[in-house]
């Protein structure tokens, strides 16, 4: 028993042959210049099945055309052949597929022949328009070589503008592009609908479409910046913000500051698993500065790295509205930042071994070579190891070259443990 299914969009034929199950889908269309494209699925049956696909036709000039591909479709898997299409005529065209081997089957359906598309472009001046404001577009039409060409220039179009209500508001008749592009505006009135807006090129039966958004918006009136320190050592235990509110053209804005600091991490083995975030709120004009108690309000110790949120909302005297900024403050037991950078996993006993240490301070700037000293401690693991000590000075990017003797007499299982501390003078 043979049948056959067609859907909407593609040609999807299915067959089921005593044990044997074939589906073979393809578009439903065929252009010139392209690259037609038939998935093949073999299931129910235990050998290979070769399968050939052929686009064959006869063009309405009476010119025949061929093309095929020869694939090979493991029992339960899915396989593509690919059908490089030249320049094809108008004309009645089919797909042929024929299956041997695993499944021997045999079939033909119809395509339907589309000139190969063009290539739209729509591109406005601006994403967002707000009422009042000139809509400036043009739509850049070009061929399947992306070239104005001279089926191009003399082919006729379609534009319409809608609203966000899908109302036609401009339209544009029987256009063309002698050099293959189109330009246009549109001056919106003050009252409209708001909403998604479209841009809709029909040429040729097709359609391209750009969206555009119409809203009302409105700009903040004053701004909020919060000048803190990116980086805060736990010993220090004051958190200082100030805090900036300016109108745009630079006059100081008053009125109440609300102010709050809470951790990122929420953690029930560094704190509470859940804690109140710090507020204050303080009079502002123009500027203030407010500060926290690292140990007493904010609550954190200096077992862990922190990084805390300060976030500042601004709510203007005169009319009530509110703007906000926060910036993110990282807290640090230490002032310093220390690493050692192995050239090697591994070393070789009896030879010299390279390694490098680098101080920081936590934002990543080098320390001054001539305030800081880095005292080194090595050894081997073994019973009862012996650390060498050496004191290094820092260069200017804040790195000490170390190079290591080791042992010949030492194993390979042997680890080279290495220390470092630096001291501030």
């Amino acid at each position: 028993m043979w049948r056959f299914i067609v859907v909407i969009g593609g040609c999807f034929l299915q067959s089921v042959f005593g044990q044997g199950f074939y589906k073979v889908i393809g578009p439903r269309v065929v252009r010139p210049n392209s690259e037609y494209n038939v998935a093949i699925t073999v299931q129910a049956t235990s050998a290979p099945t070769n399968v050939n696909i052929t686009l064959l036709g006869l063009s309405d000039t009476g010119k025949p055309f061929s093309a095929y591909e020869s694939i090979t479709v493991l029992p339960y898997t899915a396989k593509i052949a690919r059908i490089q299409v030249g320049d094809l005529e108008p004309g009645n065209y089919r797909l042929s597929a024929r299956g041997s081997g695993g499944i021997q089957f045999q079939t033909t359906t119809p395509l339907l022949y589309l000139r190969k598309s063009y290539s739209v472009f729509i591109q406005t001046d601006k994403a967002i328009y707000k009422p009042g404001h000139k809509l400036l577009f043009r739509a850049i039409i070009l061929n399947s070589q992306l070239r104005p060409a001279f089926d191009v220039r003399n082919q006729p179009f379609t534009i319409h503008i809608t609203d966000g209500d899908q109302n036609v508001v401009k339209e544009y008749k029987n256009i063309t592009a002698p050099r293959g592009v189109f330009t246009g505006e549109l001056q919106l009135s003050k009252r409209l609908v708001l909403g998604d807006w479209n841009i809709i090129v029909t040429i040729n039966n097709e359609k391209y479409n750009k969206t555009i958004q119409v809203a009302e918006y409105v700009l903040p009136k004053f701004i909020v910046d919060i000048q803190a320190p990116k980086h805060v050592m736990f010993k220090e235990n004051i958190l200082k913000a100030h805090i900036l509110a300016l109108y745009d053209y630079g006059k100081k804005v008053k009125g109440d500051a609300t102010v709050t600091v809470y951790p990122t991490i929420h953690s029930g083995v560094i704190q509470p698993i859940f804690q109140t975030p710090i507020r204050k709120v303080i009079p502002i004009e123009g500027s203030a500065t407010v500060d926290f108690d690292i140990t007493n309000e904010i609550k954190l110790g200096d077992e862990y790295e922190r990084t805390v949120i300060v976030d500042v909302t601004i709510e203007e005297a005169l009319t009530g509205r509110r703007q906000n900024n926060s910036v993110e403050v990282h807290l640090h037991k230490y002032e310093y930042n220390m690493e050692i950078i192995k050239t090697a996993d591994y070393y070789k006993p009896g030879l010299k071994y390279t390694a490098y240490v680098k101080v920081s301070k936590q934002d990543g700037s080098p320390l001054q070579a001539d305030r800081n000293i880095v005292k080194v401690r090595y050894g081997y693991s073994r019973v009862n190891e012996v650390y060498h000590e050496d004191n290094y000075q820092l260069n200017k990017n804040g790195v000490i070259k170390l190079e290591l003797f080791t042992p010949s007499q030492y194993s390979n299982e042997t680890a080279l443990r290495i220390e470092g501390t630096c001291y501030d003078y």
